[in-house]
């Protein structure tokens, strides 16, 4: 994700209040990977019993704040270190109903507290709802992180874990529009996580917006084990809440939106797109690129009954060496919706042929080769 970047221009997310959702903080108040964010601690409450002590619970929320600002000795797991904290359980891993109502509670306690950002690894789907419902709408927690997004404060939410189940599809509140959505991809692969939940929502709108790894070094709160690896796109939310707080410390001046969308430039893949990657994964090193910037690496070739991929002549004799070289397609209905989506390894010149046999209904191809992308209309 660059974070180099930031380090070399001292963003550590200072000045941003970042609220964590979650179910609980043990070994918060105690670990070494806090320490040294303890006094940026401003407020913390525990919306399912009434109290200020968030230091116990699941050790869930522990995990997610360390992939924020957590160190493990002098090496930090998150880009926000220098960042402000409000803490909130929200959630005891039962799913009651009032879980989402706690939720809304803790929006508006964020609000008066000052938040930037809410980083919640939490959703919602099967115990009471169906896919259907995965409209950004019709939960109550989604109707409560619009609202956070309508007073100023940029919220992202985890996918969810469900894409290796028959739910598949992105879990509230990460459905609405106004939430920065991010899946999961595995760190030695490059690729989507199999358990990272896939888009579209229930409406038809694209997530996830971005992805992050799903595979992370956390703090525990064991004193036999204090690190561990944890896989989820819970641990992935909470890496681009830290780099959202750097990013938004070096443009004070913008709005929760414009970081939004900021993000979503940097991220690897865009503009492309697909529901697997939702725009890549951001890169600091790209917040200031223009895309005018990136040479052709591929051209699109139509004819009478293909549709062909050939790569460049500068990147050609390259191909088939040690180095993974991907090219990302997608294919978009007149519907707007992507009907089709993949990712391929490149091992010749001509990388992708597409019958048009299989292209009835199809308005637009987008293709995405090493940092060009280009989209073609089909005639």
């Amino acid at each position: 994700m660059g974070g180099e970047y930031f380090r070399q221009a001292g963003l550590t997310g200072q000045g941003i209040r970042i609220a964590v959702f979650d179910a609980g903080f043990p070994g918060v108040d105690t670990h070494p990977a806090f320490e040294h964010i303890r006094q940026n601690i401003i407020a913390t409450y525990d919306f399912t019993r009434d109290s200020e002590n968030v230091f116990r619970g699941h050790w869930h929320g522990t995990a997610v704040l360390s992939n924020i600002a957590g160190k493990m000795g002098d090496i930090p797991l998150g880009f926000a270190t220098d960042a402000e904290f409000l803490l909130a359980i929200t959630e005891v891993r039962t799913e009651p109903e009032w879980e989402e109502e706690a939720w809304l509670r803790a929006v508006k306690w964020a609000y008066e507290h000052g938040a930037h950002i809410i980083s919640s690894s939490v959703g919602y789907w099967k115990h009471r709802f169906f896919p259907e419902n995965m409209d950004g709408q019709t939960s109550l927690v989604a109707r409560a992180a619009q609202m956070a997004a309508e007073k100023g404060i940029l919220v992202i939410n985890a996918a969810g874990n469900a894409g290796n189940s028959p739910w598949r599809v992105i879990v509230t509140p990460a459905d609405v529009e106004t939430v920065l959505t991010v899946g999961g991809i595995d760190p030695n692969t490059q690729l989507v996580s199999n358990f990272s939940s896939f888009g579209p929502t229930a409406d038809g709108r694209r997530k996830p917006n971005v992805v992050a790894n799903s595979t992370t070094v956390v703090a525990m709160p064991r004193r036999r084990r204090p690190f561990r690896v944890a896989d989820g796109t819970s641990f992935a939310a909470p890496l681009v809440a830290g780099f959202a707080a750097a990013v938004w410390q070096a443009n004070p001046e913008l709005t929760a939106m414009d970081i939004f969308r900021l993000i979503e430039q940097s991220s690897e893949l865009y503009p492309h797109y697909d529901y697997a990657h939702g725009h890549g994964v951001p890169n600091a090193r790209n917040l200031n690129r223009t895309l005018t910037d990136i040479s052709g690496t591929f051209e699109i070739i139509e004819d009478d009954d293909n549709i062909r991929i050939k790569i460049s002549d500068e990147i050609s004799p390259k191909l088939g060496t040690s180095n993974v070289f991907r090219l990302y397609y997608h294919l978009r209905a007149e519907s707007g919706l992507l009907r089709e989506y993949a990712v391929v390894e490149v091992f010749q010149r001509e990388a992708l042929v597409i019958p048009k046999s299989r292209l009835e209904g199809i308005k637009q191809i987008s293709v995405h080769f090493l940092g060009y992308t280009q989209t073609h209309e089909v005639h």
